[in-house]
């Protein structure tokens, strides 16, 4: 007589899933890191996992995530895939650096108590176990050499490697706008963690931030190139670029929500009036640069040929380009109060160098905008 085999348990069945899919370990990690809050599935998430398996597959070595801010994209990239990777390479080492030490420490102590929690532990703690004489905040191993190792921006690497290097929100959003401290964290990018990996041909590198200035660091490797770039805005602007994946935005209406179960229509505009045009334009969707200006607008300014002749008073300012090698336009503005109105002008910008002369007295310049 042939006896069948027992059917595995649905919590094996689920367990399997999650091994095999990162999206699915999402789901099933989420009561262990959050509990007593719901899980709230997206695309986006589905997006971020599909990336980060190629990267686990060999397909992709160098990925940028840009992606709003509380979208759930440090649980996924510095916690969630750390530990599905290593269930099936525990001999993986990982290098992960944030803005700010205690943010990598955070997700470290995360990923350490998501390897001991009874779940983890039920289904893979067979596969490897933590070692006791290297368990720190910011650096633990397995004994299976596998290693995870947390630093922060401009944090000493001297000695240090890994086979996985990720590097999460580089930018504090404070000082994103100093030319001088976001210089630093691009020097420190492509002179220290860029050279960590410790194979160039098997290892792989992910940057996942929030965009916050034209020249951050994902602006900085766009440029050079070589990393392909997941983008996704939170409210959709009709850019539809095909990853190697295969993915695109499967949004088609503009203005479609990225997570609307989390943020809503609502929440967003609230986030909006926070941010301010500048913010919106980075930290929301992923473009620095707002398309009609963030302090400005284009449509406020008309073209005239005169200045007004009922003038009170009159200002007049220049803003030279003096940056040794070269920098932004020279401009002058003309600032003019009439008697009845406030009027504003402003001159038109010349390549570099000194400002041009007046033609008259007045300061009458050679073409003028006037606010409304």
């Amino acid at each position: 007589m042939n006896r069948l085999a027992p059917l595995p348990d649905l919590e094996s069945v689920r367990a399997e899933r999650a091994r095999r899919h990162l999206r699915v370990f999402f789901q099933e990690v989420w009561p262990v890191l959050e509990p007593g809050t719901r899980f709230v599935p997206g695309f986006h998430l589905d997006a971020v996992a599909e990336h980060l398996e190629a990267i686990t597959s060999g397909q992709l070595q160098r990925l940028l995530i840009n992606m709003p801010p509380r979208h759930m994209k440090s649980l996924a990239v510095a916690v969630c895939w750390p530990m599905w990777e290593w269930i099936r390479h525990p001999e993986r080492r990982w290098l992960f650096a944030s803005y700010a030490q205690q943010l990598s420490t955070r997700d470290s102590l995360k990923c350490r108590r998501l390897i001991a929690s009874p779940w983890y532990r039920r289904h893979w703690g067979h596969v490897y176990q933590l070692t006791s004489d290297q368990n720190l905040k910011q650096r633990f191993e397995n004994n299976r050499t596998g290693y995870r190792l947390a630093t922060s921006v401009g944090g000493a690497l001297t000695g240090e490697g890994g086979d996985r290097i990720v590097v999460d929100d580089p930018h504090n959003v404070v000082e994103a706008d100093s030319d001088a401290v976001r210089r630093r964290t691009l020097d420190w990018f492509d002179q220290s963690m860029s050279t960590r990996l410790n194979n160039p041909q098997t290892g792989a590198m992910v940057i996942v931030m929030q965009r916050l200035h034209e020249q951050d660091l994902a602006g900085h490797v766009l440029e050079q190139g070589g990393f392909e770039h997941l983008c996704l805005p939170a409210e959709y602007d009709g850019r539809k670029t095909v990853t190697v994946c295969g993915w695109q935005d499967p949004r088609t209406e503009m203005g479609a929500l990225l997570w609307p179960a989390r943020f809503s229509a609502t929440v967003l505009a609230d986030l909006k009036r926070q941010l301010g045009a500048y913010g919106t334009a980075g930290q929301l969707q992923q473009r620095p640069v707002p398309r009609d200006g963030g302090m400005f607008k284009r449509p406020w300014f008309a073209i005239t040929s005169a200045l007004p002749k009922a003038i009170r008073s009159r200002c007049r300012a220049w803003d030279c380009a003096a940056t040794p090698g070269g920098g932004d336009w020279t401009v002058g503005v003309l600032l003019a109060r009439t008697t009845t109105t406030r009027t504003s002008w402003r001159t038109s910008s010349e390549g570099s160098g000194r400002p041009p002369k007046c033609r008259r007295s007045c300061g009458r310049p050679r073409s003028a905008t006037a606010a409304p």
